[in-house]
């Protein structure tokens, strides 16, 4: 919301005005100096997943993208295309993307970023075993999956990484054996200094009130919630709002996420701000990652570049320094 100051010029408003109305005012270049502080401390905590820049990419070119016929990059180019391009330093990294899931490799994405002063945020990891299946040797499989991206979290220097709960049609949630899951991993995590997160995202989380159940049931320190803007309930904007609210309690990351976008490159599946707003108002002081990713009703928009510039100037608007 913008904000004026209007002066009255009346002498008698003049005269019983409160005294600090008369405090000296900040010359342009402190104001400015003031303005540029701002927007950097703001900047350090907005980043975009390269899931954005999905046709970039070789490997998901051609996922839910629009055509593009521009040179290809990866993980080790990652950091700075997002930096030429949005002028963002937090990267976050999806695991579809990976060239080589060694350490070693991790360790070169890691350097590319902080060559340039940047840093890997948050790994998106969508390839693994079911941490819910009824059969303990798949639960067990997808434990040992998720503990192998503690270890690439760690060569990346990453605070935290989120996995999928699994989850298919038909499958009956058990919340005990899902929790043994996650509670297995947050405890290796924990000996790493690493976070897993457990997002409102497919299969049984796709039920904010499970994922509630996981974290509030679990309750780790090395255990939290990654709010998704676009996987909140269908509805009015608040209807949305009151989804995520239930995950504010145990916040570590939020998906900053627009689901469909204008010919002006601009959202209008929902209101974006004020769900943004609404994330600062639970005393949420993280990082916010630009996401893009249609519904069943939306498609891409044409110039992810442009799209995501927009989403990081509402980000700009409507976060604390």
């Amino acid at each position: 919301m913008d904000r004026r100051t209007f002066l009255q010029r009346s002498s008698l408003v003049a005269l019983t005005a409160p005294l600090w109305s008369c405090a000296p005012k900040e010359s342009g270049t402190e104001a400015a100096a003031t303005g540029a502080s701002n927007d950097a401390a703001k900047l350090a905590r907005i980043g975009i997943t390269t899931v954005c820049i999905r046709s970039y990419f070789e490997k998901t070119r051609t996922m839910l993208a629009e055509p593009n016929s521009a040179p290809t990059i990866n993980l080790e180019a990652a950091p700075q295309f997002i930096y030429d391009h949005f002028g963002l330093r937090n990267v976050e990294v999806w695991d579809y993307q990976f060239d080589d899931l060694s350490l070693a490799y991790c360790e070169r994405v890691r350097a590319a970023a902080e060559k340039i002063g940047s840093r890997i945020a948050n790994i998106q990891v969508d390839v693994l075993a079911d941490l819910s299946d009824p059969n303990p040797t798949q639960r067990a499989l997808g434990v040992t999956q998720a503990k192998e991206w503690v270890d690439r979290a760690v060569a990346m220097g990453v605070p935290n990484f989120r996995v999928n709960t699994g989850g298919k049609e038909g499958q009956e949630f058990k919340l005990a054996e899902t929790v043994e899951s996650f509670r297995q991993i947050a405890d290796y995590a924990g000996e790493k200094g690493v976070i897993v997160l457990v997002e409102n995202h497919v299969g049984f989380s796709m039920d904010i009130d499970k994922v509630v159940a996981i974290v509030s049931t679990l309750n780790h320190p090395n255990c939290k919630t990654l709010a998704d803007y676009g996987n909140t309930p269908a509805g009015t904007t608040q209807d949305r709002i009151d989804g995520l609210k239930k995950l504010f309690p145990w916040l570590q990351f939020v998906s900053a996420k627009g689901t469909g976008f204008n010919d002006q490159l601009e959202h209008s599946d929902y209101d974006f701000a004020a769900l943004v707003r609404a994330t600062e108002e639970s005393g949420y002081r993280g990082i916010y990652s630009i996401e893009m990713w249609p519904d069943a009703d939306s498609q891409p928009p044409a110039d992810p570049i442009k799209a995501g510039n927009w989403m990081k100037d509402q980000l700009l608007a409507n976060i604390s320094a």
